[in-house]
């Protein structure tokens, strides 16, 4: 689904991974709870320690994720450019930024706000549930090559820490099933095996920069 919100230029929602498994009538409302954002050069969508107020969906410009270390050196993890989405743990974890977001040319998109996101998934949205398993679906791709790398770091020697405990977390159907049937008992145990899984991927990332700055 290509959506027209500037007439200049399209976005595809229906290609970005977070959204692929939603129909168009469960797109039209997650779009419907979006804001327009821009930034120039040099902005920030936000910084390190911010609280986590929302997900940015960039459809043109670049951004930089910058891991910023206490009185240390600023390291640029990532540049992520169109169609991609940034911020998106604060739609199910409320823990505070783990990195700074600025742009690095014009930047434009979408921005859904947790609290928007969250009314969603008090209606019962299959929109909002569908989302949220993607996000644990990926984050747990993430967290697989995250361990991997740092593994292999290990067994060059380059580094002696040990490896956090990995989360638990179900993606089956039968764990993910209750979340459509406004369980909310089954709602808290989820969101707290993602914020689990964001954790250990933060860790697991700060063992990785310790590597890179030794």
């Amino acid at each position: 689904m290509t959506i027209r919100l500037n007439a200049s230029v399209d976005l595809d929602f229906s290609r970005i991974a977070l959204f692929t498994s939603l129909n168009t009538d469960e797109l039209d409302e997650l779009v419907g709870r979006c804001e327009r954002f821009n930034r120039e050069p040099g902005e920030t969508l936000f910084r390190a320690g911010d609280s986590s107020d929302g997900a940015y969906i960039i459809e043109r410009g670049e951004v930089g994720v910058v891991s910023a270390q206490d009185g240390g050196p600023q390291t640029t993890l990532a540049y992520l450019g169109n169609g991609a989405v940034v911020g998106e743990m604060a739609l199910v974890s409320g823990n505070r930024r783990s990195a700074t977001v600025e742009a690095v040319a014009p930047t434009s998109g979408y921005w859904i706000g947790r609290a928007s996101f969250q009314r969603l998934r008090d209606e019962g949205s299959a929109a909002a549930y569908k989302v949220l398993v993607e996000l644990a679906r990926i984050l747990e791709r993430r967290r697989t090559a995250t361990r991997a790398r740092v593994r292999t770091a290990q067994e060059s020697g380059r580094s002696g820490v040990e490896l956090p405990a990995p989360a638990p977390i179900e993606l089956d159907e039968s764990a993910c099933g209750p979340l459509f049937s406004g369980n909310p008992g089954a709602r808290r145990d989820f969101d707290a095996a993602v914020t689990a899984l964001i954790a250990e991927i933060n860790a697991l990332n700060e063992i990785l920069l310790s590597v890179d700055r030794s």
